[in-house]
């Protein structure tokens, strides 16, 4: 199995398809990926959706995903299982973050885990903490199911 599809797969189970929640500060998202960050990308896909076009934006999300995060986090270079936490920990809460996680030289995918568990925890945002713990349990829960 391709490794990038299959953190992708996850990823995307969290992300939902359109958001443009006011209390979001990556402002409009398209399958997570956000207009803050992603000026160009979100208005291509948005335009596509809404011509009709769902399959050609895709294409779009999938390749700023395996661009922006996959290939700069050099995920290819570890195993599925780091490879997918890192991944993950670059989409959310930023390929930043996983850089100083990794900086630490996790042993394992799950020591990593922890540290983006912890990463979150000290963010003190009672609001999205349960949310973004429930994300790590579930890609743990991912991961060991293979």
């Amino acid at each position: 199995m391709n490794d990038f599809k299959e953190a992708l797969r996850f990823t995307l189970k969290w992300e939902g398809f359109i958001s443009d929640d006011k209390d979001d500060p990556g402002k409009l998202t398209i399958w997570g990926i956000s207009s803050k960050y992603n000026p160009q990308e979100v208005a291509e896909m948005k335009r596509l959706i809404d011509e009709g076009k769902k399959e050609e934006a895709f294409e779009i999300c999938e390749k700023t995903y395996k661009d922006k995060y996959w290939d700069r986090a050099k995920c290819y270079d570890y195993h599925q299982e780091m490879a997918m936490v890192m991944f993950e920990f670059a989409v959310n809460p930023g390929i930043g973050a996983l850089g100083i996680a990794m900086k630490e030289y996790p042993s394992d995918w799950k020591d990593l885990l922890l540290k983006r568990i912890k990463y979150f925890s000290d963010k003190n945002n009672k609001v999205k903490i349960r949310g973004w713990v429930r994300r790590c349990v579930d890609l743990y829960d991912f991961i060991s199911d293979k």
